[in-house]
């Protein structure tokens, strides 16, 4: 079975740079999570900016395991970040995110120049997701992005608990996918 399609099937499914994802395609919840669980728990918007298939893939596996319910939008570059996040062009009617969860490393415009370009960035609910530790420091300074919403891939289920409980609007869902 496959989960996601590669790049040339995403491409003739998905034309353009948006793919909404509802969990589908993905194994189910483990058994301890009912149905009547799944139904009371309030479906959260997730925003990633990533541009690596496999990196959106585990994200999905990571938040299905922990039992989010969750609506997923996905842009691949940086340009259309910044278009989602101000609602330009085709993104004018684009859900707002309760987390946006940022790559650095993307086309056109890389993850810094992002939150560079979208005003009060530092307001948005952003958790950085890469492969290095470098830009930790300046992504504090600049845009005041603290160590729980700086992940380092792979991802893994706490760490994603742990990133959603350092946002206030977020505690309760992420205290309720503790319990599990």
């Amino acid at each position: 079975m496959q989960f996601y399609p590669n790049r040339a099937e995403l491409d003739i499914l998905h034309p353009g740079p948006v793919i909404v994802v509802c969990g589908a395609g993905i194994p189910p919840p483990p058994p301890e999570l009912s149905s009547s669980y799944l139904n009371q728990m309030r479906q959260i918007q997730l925003l990633a900016v990533e541009d690596n298939y496999a990196d959106v893939y585990w994200l999905k596996l990571m938040l299905d395991r922990i039992g989010c319910v969750y609506a997923l939008s996905v842009v691949t570059d940086g340009e259309s970040a910044v278009d989602y996040l101000l609602r330009r062009g085709r993104y004018v009617d684009a859900a707002k995110p309760d987390l946006i969860l940022l790559d650095l490393n993307l086309p056109k415009l890389n993850g810094v120049e992002v939150l560079r370009a979208v005003p009060n960035s530092r307001d948005l609910p952003i958790c950085i997701m890469t492969s290095s530790i470098v830009e930790r420091e300046l992504l504090r300074q600049e845009f005041g992005i603290e160590g729980p919403s700086y992940l380092v891939k792979p991802l893994d289920a706490d760490k994603l608990l742990t990133s959603l409980r350092s946002f206030d609007h977020l505690k309760r869902v992420a205290q309720e996918l503790s319990r599990f």
